[in-house]
């Protein structure tokens, strides 16, 4: 689906530059986001915005790669919801590899052909069953 292949295109270059402006203008001014971290809620791109400065501005001379697995995107009238496990690479000025996470996401898109926001955001990683720890990349078995 068009509207998913390109805000997931933007998403990944705006953070590879960490252009914070950039990522930005992917949400409504009225988004909420379920993220996994640091808060249960942020309502509205003026709560979500520090979040991501404080994010891609504590990178320093770090960058992350991000990479999207087993896309899924389908329409529900005027809006589109994706959903994905997405991976979050960090890399040295060099390229080389630092740590990487995998979380699961959904996205609730609206608007129209022309021009695609974030409504909505929900980022997860599942819990071990003993420990309650969270998972941050998928087992293989």
């Amino acid at each position: 689906m068009q509207a998913a292949e390109q805000m997931i295109d933007r998403y990944v270059a705006a953070v590879l530059a960490k252009d914070v402006a950039g990522l930005a203008a992917l949400y409504s001014p009225d988004v909420v986001v379920f993220d996994a971290w640091a808060a249960w809620r942020y309502d509205g791109l003026l709560a979500w915005r520090p979040a991501l400065e404080r994010w891609l501005g504590g990178l320093g001379d770090e960058r992350v790669i991000v990479t999207f697995d087993g896309v899924q995107a389908h329409s529900v009238g005027e809006a589109v919801v994706v959903s994905a496990i997405v991976r979050y690479a960090g890399v040295s000025p060099t390229g080389a590899a630092l740590r990487a996470i995998e979380n699961r996401l959904t996205w609730l898109l609206i608007g129209d052909h022309a021009e695609w926001r974030i409504a909505h955001e929900h980022t997860s990683s599942p819990l071990h069953a003993d420990t309650a720890a969270p998972m941050f990349e998928r087992s293989t078995g």
